[in-house]
């Protein structure tokens, strides 16, 4: 990209669910990674461990967050694993990066808040206009589409319930939700329940 190497390194993570199996694998290549690589950019999660030996790698070690749960974890996992990210999110904020990346200032605030020393800066996470414009789409009237994940703090119920109102004026509206999470199984039974016309996609890829 624009003259520069990337080299993505472990097994790759898949995009519709989250898994434990590929993060031993960024460890070796996290090593390689000292002599090959004028940059590393160690991107959350069991990545973010790389900060413990940045003194050893003698290079730029960035880390990259997308978003910190800190006491949101209970909400969305039981004991061990509550406090099993807790205790990672602590960890983390005790490391020296050369440079944290946010990808919103709503998570800045929380790394800052967190105690994370080294200095924050904020760049959202970025899109390729040139592939958005070549898809061809189809616009469907009085149709309203959410894309993201299913999790409470984006008030998807929200969205639901407020769509139950533009119904009752436009009963021909639909609702399109892509994308999965944890609160998958509450947000169905309450468009169900609300008697609206709500798609529920999952998964998808880029093209769709």
């Amino acid at each position: 990209v624009d003259d520069v190497n990337i080299v993505r390194v472990g097994a790759e993570h898949p995009l519709n669910r989250r898994r434990l199996s590929p993060l031993p694998t960024y460890w070796p290549a996290f090593f390689r990674a000292f002599s090959n690589y004028d940059i590393i950019d160690s991107n959350q999660g069991i990545a973010s461990f790389s900060g413990f030996f940045i003194f050893f790698a003698k290079k730029p070690l960035v880390a990259t967050f997308h978003d910190i749960y800190w006491t949101q974890w209970n909400d969305y996992f039981s004991f061990p694993f509550s406090s099993l990210g807790k205790t990672m999110e602590f960890l983390w904020s005790r490391l020296d990066y050369s440079r944290i990346i946010a990808v919103s200032p709503t998570t800045a605030k929380k790394l800052r808040h967190l105690g994370f020393r080294p200095q924050i800066d904020v760049i959202p996470s970025g899109i390729d206009n040139r592939f958005i414009e070549s898809i061809n789409a189809k616009k469907n009237k009085n149709s309203v589409v959410f894309v993201g994940r299913l999790v409470s703090y984006k008030h998807i119920d929200s969205l639901i319930r407020a769509f139950a109102l533009v119904q009752k004026r436009y009963p021909d509206a639909v609702l399109k939700i892509v994308g999965t999470g944890p609160d998958e199984n509450k947000l169905k039974p309450l468009a169900k329940s609300l008697g609206i016309n709500a798609d529920f996609y999952g998964f998808v890829t880029e093209e769709e």
